[in-house]
């Protein structure tokens, strides 16, 4: 359904699931208007929970449950971390700007994508697992799926520590798969696989920004180019394949949109700036 329900003026959401009849979603909400801080949130069903306290600039990205388990991955400050139950785990030092972006899980195991500084990593039980090697000064890995016991991670990185743009790639079990050449910025944002076709979302600028997608590393661009888009999150239900961003329009307010097998339908009217982070099928 597309009907919208609204949590706070102030507050912004990053990502949901439904299991049975409850709805979770995650996100943050402006402390105070006196305050620079943003506390991470989840919500059941509307109901808020808090995570952190206030005192950072805090956030939760994304969620899973498991059984009766609740596990939402973000950050707190500079720290990474999850919370299983409300329960904090810090992932990182704080030492360097990082985050925790996604989670999965094969069984008992809970898989955690992020990044530390300039490196992309996931935590396997709360082990890191570094994807990049830190001699470029950016990479992320912002998403990630599990199929037939094997890890996808989407993100992307700049190109060489002397390049001049950033590459978008996905990691099967930790091996990176590039899916542009650096031509141009682009960014992966999330992952899907259906049987053995792996869909990559995300964009890509060399000027205006493109919505787009990869099939098996082919890209297929969702918007034309003449206002800048994205494509943030993506999904399937059976063969079809929804992907959930946005394109700005001519007074440049981004208007939500998702896409069903590359066909459009927006969720804005334009007059306010909205994006689709996160879509959930059931």
């Amino acid at each position: 359904s597309d009907l919208a329900t609204t949590l706070n003026d102030a507050s912004t959401i990053n990502a949901l699931t439904v299991v049975g009849n409850d709805i979770y979603v995650v996100g943050n909400e402006w402390n105070s208007p006196d305050s620079n801080s943003f506390i991470a949130k989840y919500w059941k069903n509307s109901v808020a929970v808090s995570l952190t306290n206030g005192n950072n600039i805090a956030d939760a990205l994304a969620i899973k449950v498991i059984g009766n388990d609740v596990y939402i991955a973000g950050y707190d400050g500079n720290v990474a971390t999850y919370w299983k139950n409300g329960v904090l785990t810090s992932l990182t030092n704080g030492y360097t700007y990082s985050k925790a972006t996604g989670i999965g899980n094969i069984g008992n195991d809970i898989y955690i994508t992020g990044y530390d500084g300039n490196v992309a990593e996931y935590w396997k039980n709360g082990v890191v697992t570094a994807l990049t090697d830190g001699t470029t000064p950016s990479a992320q890995a912002q998403s990630i799926t599990v199929s037939e016991n094997n890890i996808y991670i989407a993100g992307y990185e700049w190109d060489g520590p002397f390049g001049n743009s950033f590459i978008a790639k996905y990691w099967k079990n930790g091996i990176a798969v590039y899916l542009t050449d650096g031509n141009e910025d682009n960014y992966a944002y999330g992952v899907v696989v259906i049987g053995s076709d792996v869909y990559v979302a995300g964009d890509g600028s060399n000027g205006t920004s493109k919505a787009k997608y990869w099939k098996n590393g082919i890209e297929t661009s969702l918007t034309n180019g003449s206002y800048d888009a994205a494509a943030f999150c993506i999904t399937s239900v059976g063969t079809d394949v929804y992907i959930g961003g946005f394109e700005t329009n001519r007074n440049n307010i981004r208007v939500a949109k998702y896409w069903k097998n590359g066909v459009a339908t927006t969720l804005s009217d334009g007059k306010n700036e909205a994006v689709v982070r996160a879509i959930c099928i059931k």
